[in-house]
């Protein structure tokens, strides 16, 4: 289960920004909204393409399809698996994809450098034992602080785990900048600690466990525990001008993905057969590795809580007067108008 996001995802951070400003979204016209109408249901199914990770944090986005929730609310979309936040964002700015799951570090940074996102649906939130940092009981690592002076590996220089472990250490009264932090794949991590090439690496949802089963690993900061059980880590994002454009079209998304939310955080089973479905990971994998965190709700007290991790752990990267209420587009409340199949 690798998720290549910041914790579930990286975040898409400068870079992107850097990589993808000249570049816009190359937005439709809403079908589905007609100019001084209502709600006007498609006459056919409106195809989108949605930027996805091909792992458990993707939870309702992949049961979406699993469900049918996309078809009830009259979408025919095309999953586009990719392998990070950044990648996300850069295919959502090139107008590659409608919408995409990224961390929303990245929507931040992009919005405060002048390439406006909005977060239209809350995909995953952090957990205990989903996302964590694993070294070997033999490395004198018992704690977040202990990372100062060592060498600890993360699936992405630009991720929220980045800023995550910053802030960990920060509260925890340690020196952030004493951590050396290098980028490697979760698949490589096993392999690194035990070359010792490596103190502690990036583990998240059946690699955790893998980890453990093999080389008897231990926790040393969980990056869905203590202050940051709850923590919203990853969602679905648009261009802000794709938003205004299509908000019939967004409203439907939005309503595919609560619903499909709802079903997974009461059902097992069905988690685990999106999960299955999208992955090509067994039922008893999925099963016995812990399970995200899903909402069916926009939980902006915990979106204001990404800024005041980013403002905390790297002083001066968000202005004072950056509000993200300006970057959320309230789920609709009326989804029972939208549906066309139910």
């Amino acid at each position: 289960m690798h998720l290549r996001e910041s914790l579930l995802a990286g975040a898409a951070g400068l870079a992107v920004v850097g990589m993808v400003a000249g570049c816009s979204s190359s937005p439709t016209t809403d079908p589905s909204t007609e100019p001084g109408g209502g709600i006007v249901q498609p006459t056919e199914p409106i195809k989108l393409k949605i930027a996805l990770f091909q792992t458990a944090g993707t939870g309702p986005g992949l049961a979406a399809t699993t469900e049918g929730t996309y078809e009830k609310y009259g979408l025919d979309v095309e999953p586009v698996w990719i392998t990070s936040s950044a990648a996300a964002v850069a295919q959502l700015l090139a107008g590659d994809v409608q919408a995409a799951h990224t961390a929303y570090f990245g929507v931040i940074d992009s919005t405060v450098n002048g390439i406006p996102l909005d977060i239209i649906s809350e995909l995953t939130f952090a957990v205990p034992e989903v996302n964590t940092i694993e070294t070997l009981p033999s490395s004198g690592i018992e704690d977040v602080c202990d990372f100062e002076n060592k060498t600890v590996a993360v699936l992405d220089l630009n991720a929220a785990m980045v800023n995550l472990i910053k802030y960990g250490m920060s509260e925890g009264g340690c020196d952030s900048s004493l951590v050396n932090l290098v980028e490697l794949p979760y698949a490589e991590v096993p392999a690194a600690l035990e070359r010792g090439t490596i103190d502690a690496g990036a583990a998240y949802g059946v690699g955790v466990n893998e980890l453990k089963g093999t080389l008897q690993t231990v926790t040393a900061y969980d990056l869905g525990g203590g202050l940051l059980d709850g923590f919203a880590q990853s969602g679905l994002v648009v261009t802000k001008e794709y938003a205004e454009q299509n908000p019939d079209t967004v409203a439907r998304i939005q309503c595919a993905i609560a619903d499909a939310a709802s079903i997974i955080i009461e059902d097992d089973d069905a988690y685990v057969e999106a999960v299955v479905a999208a992955t090509g990971q067994s039922a008893e994998d999925v099963r016995a590795a812990a399970k995200p965190g899903f909402t069916d709700v926009l939980r902006t007290d915990k979106l204001r809580q990404v800024v005041d991790i980013m403002s905390a752990s790297d002083p001066g990267r968000v202005p004072d007067d950056f509000d993200i209420d300006d970057a959320i587009v309230p789920q609709p409340t009326n989804c029972a108008d939208y549906v066309v199949n139910g």
